[in-house]
């Protein structure tokens, strides 16, 4: 948001949560900034959501001093270049791609206050600004309010990754569909999807592409996202990778949260 005189400051107020706005603004956008104390040693990330863009500036070198005051130097810590969903920032966006939501690991002292500021910008309507955070520590008792500027994430250990597969074999050339019923259909809710169909799928396609084609819908009816690996296999069973001897692919799908 520009302070020039060309476009005026309307309206200036006090947080309580790092979660600015909803459904406030058109055109026009918000810039939030302030203090993090970090309320132990140890790693944190952030991680953040917006309508329609938004950027995250943090600065982990200059610690606050009353009596020494040092101007902050924030770098980028994450960005988004369009809209998502209301706290839709749990998905881990893929390695180079534009919008970079969460932050890398940063690692902070306790009790120090670090300079943190955000940006949000709206166009039509709908806006919202919310960023939240990750503490690496098994014991997180005493941190703040868990729905608000503070989000404890975890994730066991031992969880058990789901895992499916989807085989091709004489691959000519052609193209297919796969088709997933969706267990949580509601008949009564109008725009539950009972039957989700995939994107055009050509029987020798990449693993990245077969995973364009198919993961829309964990994005859709779970919110989550997947991996894709491809094995492929010439006419003895041995593993190719040689597309002339290919006889059969097999895309082994993995749900990663």
């Amino acid at each position: 948001m520009r302070t020039d005189g060309q476009v005026p400051v309307v309206e200036t107020k006090l947080l309580t949560a790092f979660e600015n706005s909803y459904n406030n603004y058109t055109r026009a956008g918000t810039v939030s900034k302030g203090w993090f104390k970090a309320p132990a040693a140890g790693n944190y990330r952030f991680f953040m959501s917006c309508d329609d863009a938004c950027k995250l500036l943090f600065d982990s070198t200059n610690k606050f001093v009353k009596n020494a005051p040092v101007e902050p130097s924030r770098d980028e810590i994450a960005i988004r270049h369009w809209a998502t969903g209301w706290r839709n920032y749990l998905l881990t966006p893929e390695e180079g791609h534009g919008n970079q939501y969460q932050s890398a690991w940063i690692a902070l002292e306790e009790g120090e206050f670090y300079s943190i500021e955000g940006f949000m910008l709206e166009y039509t309507s709908s806006d919202h600004f919310t960023v939240s955070m990750e503490y690496e520590q098994a014991d997180t008792t005493g941190h703040h309010h868990a729905n608000k500027e503070i989000q404890i994430l975890s994730i066991d250990p031992e969880n058990t990754e789901e895992k499916f597969t989807i085989t091709v074999t004489g691959a000519n050339g052609s193209d297919y569909f796969v088709k997933f019923i969706n267990p949580n259909y509601d008949p009564n809710d109008r725009r539950s999807i009972q039957i989700w169909t995939s994107d055009k799928i050509g029987d020798g396609d990449s693993a990245s592409r077969v995973r364009q084609r198919i993961v829309r819908y964990y994005y859709t009816i779970w919110g989550s996202n997947i991996s894709v690996e491809k094995t492929s296999y010439d006419a003895s069973d041995v593993e190719t990778t040689d597309s002339a001897l290919t006889v059969k692919s097999i895309y082994t799908v993995t749900v990663l949260r």
